[in-house]
């Protein structure tokens, strides 16, 4: 299936990609970050929220609504992502 989706853009890891939301409330930059948790079993937590433009942090609890539902954008970070 293809779906259409934001540009991407990947960290050097490939643990952490951004992206960014354009609709009536403005542009605004998405980050997506996987963080391996445990080694046996292998367990990841992915993290995604609005990145804070002066101090990079994400916040996961801000409800930006968009209407650009664009969750292809995450779906397609994690088939690029370097699980091991």
């Amino acid at each position: 299936m293809h779906l259409e989706h934001y540009q991407y853009f990947a960290s050097d890891n490939f643990q952490r990609y951004s992206f960014y939301s354009s609709g009536p409330k403005g542009i605004v930059k998405k980050t997506v970050i996987y963080s391996k948790m445990q080694d046996n079993p292998v367990v990841y937590n992915l993290a995604f929220g609005d990145e804070n433009p002066i101090t990079g942090e994400i916040d996961d609890k801000v409800v930006t609504n968009n209407q650009d539902r664009d969750i292809s954008s995450i779906y397609g970070s994690q088939y690029h992502t370097r699980f091991y």
